[in-house]
């Protein structure tokens, strides 16, 4: 599909049970608000998903890798910035636990943005990833979570972090 300036658009698919092209069509942008959110709820809603990171984001503040890995599915993948592809969440667990035990490493994210798909089975969500290093500098990453609902429970099943320099 070309674009009135001439740009051509893409839509990407991967081979889960659901496209990215899936995902995109008919996204919902209800303002419904949530004032508990629980990977169970029966109400999904692009803010739903976004609390559900914004809980993700205060679970790695308080150091509790134990609970983030409830949203994390067992075959998540992770593609990480420079690494090959990785298959399981004790990948990430693995990571965020040696993070958190790495002195003068201090590390957040900021979940910016989120939709759902018009079938409410699957979701993503996109942010900023802050680190300041144990040399003093900073770093900054954007990222991107694809979420999936099976047997009513959201849980990541892609996460994909790419380095701002």
């Amino acid at each position: 599909m070309e674009t009135e300036s001439g740009a051509v658009l893409l839509r990407p698919i991967i081979s889960t049970t659901h496209s990215l092209a899936e995902i995109f069509t008919g996204l919902s942008d209800r303002p419904e608000k949530m004032e508990k959110v629980e990977m169970t709820d029966q109400i999904d809603t692009a803010d739903h998903i976004l609390e559900l990171e914004r809980m993700n984001s205060r679970l790695l503040a308080s150091g509790d890798v134990d609970k983030m890995m409830e949203y994390m599915a067992e075959d998540v993948k992770l593609l990480n910035p420079g690494m090959e592809l990785l298959v399981g969440n004790h990948h990430e667990k693995e990571g965020l636990e040696a993070a958190r035990d790495t002195e003068g490493l201090d590390m957040s994210f900021q979940p910016t943005g989120a939709e759902i798909s018009s079938s409410g089975d699957m979701a993503f969500a996109y942010g900023e990833i802050s680190m300041k290093l144990p040399d003093g500098s900073q770093q900054t990453e954007k990222y991107v979570t694809i979420w999936r609902k099976k047997h009513g429970k959201w849980q990541v099943v892609l996460q994909a972090r790419n380095a701002n320099e």
